[in-house]
C-alpha cells in the first residue's frame, strides 16, 4: 500500500517521499533529496527494506508468499542495483556521477565515507598517503622518503597535510585497519592484509604525517605509541625524524623508555637513526677537498717578530652555527651514548662523522662533536668507570674484549673496537688542537693596547698556550699512522691535508707566545725542530710528502732568529722553566752579547 501511495498517492512530493521511505522506494525519495546523505539514505533504506521483505517472505509458505507479493507490490532495490556482490561499488559510483551531489561527493569526508562503503578503503588510504607525501616541504622529505608517483589523483577528494583534523581521522582509520588485520580475522577485511610494498609505504605515510603533527603540537610522548603501528625500519625512520630535534638528555631518556614500552627495539632504533641521518648526507663523495682547501696560517714569509701568524676565527665567525644536517648527526651520537650497549656504534659511526666533517672542512661541526660526544664519555660508557681517561684507556685488543664481554656484545670484534676507538680518539685530538690554536690566534688579534697590558690578558694567553701544547702532543708522533697501515685511505688523506698545516700553525703559536709571553716558548720551537729532524721522525716524512719542507724550515729559522736577538724575557711563564731545564735548554745559550 505504501509503495502504491509513494508512486501515485499523496498531495505532494514530500508526502510521497514519506511513503517511499516506509515502503523502501528510491525514486520518490530521491525527488526530495538535497545532499549526499539524503541520497545515500534513500538507497540504503531501500536495500535494507528489500532484504527485510525477502527474509519475511522466505519464512512464509510458498502460496502465502505468492499471494502477498501479488497483493502488495514492492520496490526491489536489489534487482534495481543489480548483482548483490557488487552493489556497494555500483551504488557509490552512481552517487558520485549524480550531477546534483557530484561536488559534495568529492569532499574528503564524503569520499572517505564512500571508500568505506564500497570496501575500497585500502586504495583510498594509499592515494591519501600519496597526497600527504607530495605536499611535504623540503625538510619533511626525509619523513616520507617516497618516490614520485605517476598515478593521477583528484586532490579534492583527499585531506591535505595542513588539514590536521582530517589527518587525525585517516590516521586512526589506518590504525584500526592495521590492528584488525593483525588479528587475522576470517571474512572480509576493510583493506588487504598483504599489499604491495609501495602501497603499504604510502598508507604508512598517514602515521608518519600524524606523528609529525604530534611533534608540532608538542605531544611528544604519544609519538612512540603511534610509531609502534609501523613496521621496521619505517617505525625507526618516523621516530628518528620526529625525535631528533629533542636536545635534552632527560627528555631523550624518557622517550627511550616510552619506545621500549611501545614494543619497539631501542637498540635498533638508535643504530638505525644514526645510519639514516648519515645517509641523508647523500652519496659517498670521492676525494678530499681539505687537501686543497685547508689553510689556517697567513700567507707570506715569516718574520722574526711575529713568525707566520695563525688566522683568527678560522672555524667561522659564529662557533654555534652548524648546518642542520650536521647538527642532526651529532645528536644521533648523543642518542647512541644513552644506550649502554651501543658504545661500539658510537665509536664506529663517530669516526665516520669525523671523517666527513674534516674531509669537507666542516670545522664548527667537528668542534661541536668534540665537545658534546668526547672520547672520555664514550670510554666511561664502555667501562662504567669514572676514573681519568688516561687511567682507563688501554690500546690493546684484550682491553676491548673485556668491555665487549661484559655487555654481551657479539657483533663487534675486539680488534674492530680497538681500531674504531683509536681513530675516533686521534681525530678528536686534531679538532681539540685546532680549537686551541684558534683560541690563541683570536686572542692575539685583539688590538686594544690597554687590554694587552693587563695581567689578566696575558694570564689567559698563557693558559691557552699551555692547553695548545698539551693538545698538540698526540699529533707529533705517529698520528693516524696505525689506521693508515690498516689500509684506511681516508685517514691517509686527512693526515696529508691537516698535519703539515697544523704543525706550522703550532710553530706560529709558539713564536707568538715566545715574543709576547716568554722566551721559553721559542726554546720549545727549537725542541720541536730537533724532534722533526730525528732520523725516524714521521713528521718530516709528512712535510716531504706534502712538499712543504721549505715552509717548515723558514718558520723554524724565523723562530731561531727571534730567540737569538731577544735580550730577555718579555714576561715570565712560571710553568715552563723547570721543564726546559730538564730538557737541557738554556736561555743564555741564545743570548747575543757584544
Amino acid at each position: 500500500m505504501c509503495f502504491s501511495l509513494s508512486r501515485s498517492g499523496g498531495c505532494d512530493d514530500y508526502e510521497r517521499a514519506v511513503y517511499g521511505v516506509l515502503s523502501g522506494d528510491i525514486p520518490s525519495v530521491e525527488k526530495v533529496a538535497l545532499n549526499w546523505d539524503d541520497f545515500l539514505f534513500a538507497n540504503y533504506n531501500a536495500l535494507l527494506r528489500t532484504q527485510l521483505d525477502n527474509y519475511i517472505l522466505g519464512q512464509c509458505p510458498v502460496d502465502v508468499a505468492s499471494n502477498l507479493t501479488q497483493s502488495f507490490p514492492s520496490f526491489d532495490a536489489i534487482q534495481f542495483h543489480g548483482e548483490p556482490s557488487t552493489v556497494d561499488i555500483r551504488l557509490i559510483r552512481a552517487l558520485e556521477a549524480n550531477p546534483q551531489i557530484k561536488d559534495e561527493a568529492n569532499e574528503p569526508n564524503k569520499a572517505l565515507q564512500a571508500s568505506l562503503i564500497s570496501k575500497e578503503i585500502g586504495q583510498y588510504l594509499y592515494q591519501q598517503g600519496l597526497i600527504i607525501s607530495s605536499d611535504a616541504n623540503h625538510n619533511e622529505s626525509a619523513l616520507y622518503r617516497s618516490e614520485p608517483s605517476k598515478l593521477e589523483v583528484n586532490k579534492e577528494r583527499f585531506f591535505q597535510s595542513t588539514q590536521h583534523y582530517g589527518l587525525r581521522i585517516v590516521a586512526h582509520i589506518y590504525v584500526l585497519i592495521n590492528l584488525l588485520d593483525k588479528l587475522n580475522l576470517k571474512g572480509d577485511s576493510l583493506a588487504p592484509a598483504f599489499s604491495p610494498p609501495e602501497t603499504r609505504r604510502s598508507q604508512q605515510n598517514l602515521i608518519a604525517g600524524y606523528a609529525n603533527y604530534l611533534r608540532l603540537a608538542e605531544f611528544h610522548e604519544l609519538i612512540p605509541l603511534y610509531c609502534s603501528i609501523l613496521e621496521p625500519p619505517r617505525s625507526y625512520e618516523v621516530l628518528s625524524y620526529n625525535l631528533i630535534p629533542e636536545n635534552e638528555a632527560s627528555r631523550r631518556l624518557l622517550q627511550l623508555r616510552l619506545i621500549r614500552k611501545a614494543g619497539i627495539d631501542v637498540l635498533e632504533f638508535v643504530k638505525t637513526q644514526a645510519w639514516l641521518l648519515f645517509d641523508n648526507l647523500g652519496p659517498a663523495q670521492h676525494g678530499c677537498p681539505a687537501k686543497e682547501g685547508f689553510s689556517i696560517i697567513e700567507p707570506g714569509p715569516p718574520t722574526s717578530r711575529s713568525g707566520r701568524p695563525v688566522r683568527p676565527d678560522f672555524f667561522g665567525d659564529d662557533e654555534r652555527f652548524v648546518d642542520q644536517a650536521h647538527e642532526n648527526l651529532i645528536r644521533s651520537l648523543e642518542w647512541l651514548v644513552l644506550v649502554q650497549e651501543t658504545w661500539p656504534n658510537v665509536l664506529s659511526m663517530g669516526t665516520k662523522i669525523y671523517k666527513f666533517f674534516l674531509r669537507n672542512m666542516h670545522l664548527s661541526a667537528a668542534r661541536q662533536l668534540m665537545k658534546r660526544v668526547p672520547f672520555s664519555e664514550v670510554l666511561h660508557a664502555a667501562t662504567e668507570e669514572n676514573a681519568d681517561e688516561m687511567e682507563l684507556y688501554e690500546d690493546i685488543p684484550e682491553f676491548w674484549a673485556r668491555q665487549l664481554d661484559r655487555r654481551g656484545i657479539r657483533d663487534v670484534t675486539p680488534q674492530q673496537a680497538l681500531s674504531d676507538a683509536r681513530n675516533f680518539r686521534e681525530l678528536e685530538n686534531l679538532v681539540r688542537a685546532l680549537d686551541s690554536l684558534e683560541t690563541v690566534a683570536s686572542l692575539a688579534e685583539l688590538k686594544n693596547e690597554d687590554q694587552k697590558r693587563s695581567r689578566e690578558f696575558w694570564n689567559a694567553i698563557g693558559d691557552e698556550v699551555k692547553n695548545t701544547k698539551e693538545n698538540m702532543q698526540p699529533l707529533l708522533k705517529n698520528w693516524l699512522l696505525v689506521g693508515i697501515e690498516e689500509g684506511d685511505q681516508e685517514l691517509r688523506d686527512l693526515r696529508q691535508a691537516y698535519l703539515p698545516e697544523t704543525v706550522l700553525a703550532y710553530v706560529g703559536t709558539l713564536h707568538f707566545a715566545g715574543t709576547g709571553l716568554s722566551r721559553d716558548n721559542l726554546l720549545e720551537c727549537m725542541e720541536l725542530a730537533s724532534i722533526i729532524a730525528e732520523r725516524d721522525s714521521d713528521l718530516s716524512v709528512a712535510f716531504l710528502e706534502a712538499g712543504r719542507m721549505k715552509e717548515l724550515v723558514e718558520v723554524f729559522a724565523a723562530s731561531s732568529k727571534a730567540l737569538a736577538i731577544s735580550t730577555g724575557e718579555k714576561r715570565t711563564a712560571s710553568t715552563g722553566s723547570k721543564k726546559l731545564r730538564e730538557m737541557g735548554w738554556s736561555r743564555d745559550l741564545w743570548s747575543v752579547r757584544p
